[in-house]
C-alpha cells in the first residue's frame, strides 16, 4: 500500500475522494483539487482494511443535534456543516440498504457537483436570478413528508425501521428529489445554519 516515505493507505482513500469530487463537476465550473501533501496517518485493524468503528449521523437529527455531531466528531464550524451536506447533490438512497426510497437522490441531476442541493431545499432562484433573500430562500416549495415502510417490506432489512422523508411535489409520475429530517432542519429559522445557505446558493 504504501513504501515508507511515500504515500500511505490513507493518502490514496483522500486522493480518491478529491478526483471523484473533481469529475462531478460541471464542465463549465470545474475547479482542480491539488494534492498538496502525503504521509497521512492510516488506520490500524486486524485485517489491515479498516479503522475504528465510526459512529454514522443519524438521518432524524434536530439542528443542535447536525451541528454538535460534525462539531463533536470533525471538529466542523457551523459553514463547514452546511457546506459538507452539499455533498448529498450527488449520490443515490437505496431503501433496501437505508431504508428511504431515493433512486434519483437529492436532486434530479445527481450526478454533478454543485450547489443544486441548497437551491432544491430552500427555494434557490426566481424567476431566473439568483436571491439572498431569507424570507424567499426559506420559502421551499412543494415539500412534503412520508413514512417509507420498511416493517413490511421484505426486500429490506428486519433492521431498518420505517423512515420519514420528504418528497418534493409535482413528480410528474417520477421519483422525485427527496431529503431527510437531518437535511431539511437546515431551514429552521431559529437554527445558527440558516445563515449561511443563501452563501451555498450563489456558489
Amino acid at each position: 500500500y504504501a513504501m515508507e516515505g511515500g504515500l500511505t493507505r490513507a493518502d490514496i482513500w483522500a486522493m480518491a475522494a478529491m478526483l471523484a469530487a473533481q469529475d462531478a463537476q460541471p464542465r463549465n465550473r470545474g475547479v482542480s483539487y491539488d494534492f498538496h501533501w502525503y504521509g497521512r496517518a492510516t488506520c490500524s485493524a486486524t485485517d489491515g482494511k479498516g479503522g475504528p468503528n465510526r459512529i454514522m449521523p443519524s438521518p432524524d437529527f434536530t439542528t443542535s443535534g447536525l451541528l454538535h455531531f460534525f462539531s463533536s466528531e470533525f471538529d466542523f464550524s457551523a459553514r463547514e456543516t452546511v457546506a459538507i451536506m452539499g455533498a448529498h447533490s450527488i449520490g443515490t438512497l437505496s431503501q433496501e440498504n437505508s431504508g428511504f426510497h431515493g433512486p434519483n437522490g437529492w436532486t434530479n441531476n445527481n450526478n454533478i457537483l454543485d450547489n443544486r442541493y441548497y437551491s432544491e431545499l430552500i427555494g434557490g432562484d426566481r424567476n431566473g436570478e439568483p436571491t439572498t433573500d431569507l424570507t424567499v430562500l426559506l420559502n421551499a416549495p412543494n415539500w412534503n413528508v412520508v413514512e417509507i415502510d420498511n416493517v413490511n417490506n421484505a426486500n429490506v432489512s428486519p433492521a431498518i425501521p420505517n423512515r420519514f422523508q420528504w418528497n418534493k411535489g409535482g413528480g410528474n409520475g417520477q421519483d422525485p428529489p427527496i431529503m431527510t429530517n437531518s437535511d431539511m432542519v437546515s431551514r429552521s429559522r431559529s437554527g445558527s445554519m440558516t445563515s449561511f445557505l443563501s452563501c451555498f446558493l450563489m456558489l
